[in-house]
């Protein structure tokens, strides 16, 4: 008898859970236009890359990055920052084995 009361308690209150009210970004269905309304264009978006690297032929391990900042934040915080991040994942990416990589053609 206690199990099923534990159960159905369980029960409820998943079945419960599932009327809350989610917040999507303050999003509101009177934002989109109207249907069959042309949507203007967006503006490109052109986020900070990791363009190449220069190696040192007498230090082999020792990069150089070329980081293009594109039309981001330009303070020099965060794109020191960003670009620091980009860095430790081409690193990480080095590391993982050939033999788990593949490539589709």
């Amino acid at each position: 008898m206690f199990k099923r009361l534990i159960s159905a308690l369980v029960c409820l209150t998943f079945i419960l859970s599932n009327f809350q009210y989610i917040h999507a970004q303050d999003f509101n269905v009177n934002q989109l236009p109207v249907p069959g309304t042309m949507v203007g264009v967006s503006a490109p978006f052109a986020p900070l890359a990791l363009k190449g690297l220069i190696v040192n032929p007498q230090k082999p391990l020792e990069f150089q990055f070329i980081v293009d900042t594109g039309h981001g934040p330009q303070d020099s915080a965060t794109v020191k920052d960003q670009a620091n991040q980009l860095v430790k994942y081409f690193l990480a990416g080095l590391t993982i084995p050939e033999k788990d990589l593949w490539v589709t053609y």
